[in-house]
């Protein structure tokens, strides 16, 4: 079965709604942005485990797959390269040190 694609006329319309088409990728970036201020603000981007009950708990679960996917090898060499670029910290141990 082949891809279906929008229409330009429908595809038009959903941009001029508003909708998001690529949802996935629009979280990936928002994280990814976070990330710079976590890193600007407090000087690593080690950015640990939350409660499941902190407002940066998503974050953190973000950045957990992330290191997951690194691991399993299944990140995706650019966005492993814009992780990297800001400082993450891939190992557990290195995450706590930079934590303190």
């Amino acid at each position: 079965a082949g891809e279906r694609r929008l229409r330009p006329a429908d595809a038009r319309r959903l941009d001029g709604a508003g909708v998001d088409r690529d949802p996935v990728e629009t979280r990936w970036a928002r994280y990814l942005a976070m990330t710079a201020a976590f890193r600007d603000a407090r000087g690593h981007a080690a950015v640990p485990r939350y409660p499941r009950n902190h407002e940066l708990f998503q974050f953190g679960e973000w950045h957990r797959r992330q290191r997951l996917l690194r691991r399993r090898g299944a990140l995706d060499d650019g966005r492993r390269r814009r992780l990297d670029a800001l400082g993450v910290e891939w190992t557990e141990a290195k995450r706590r040190a930079a934590l303190g």
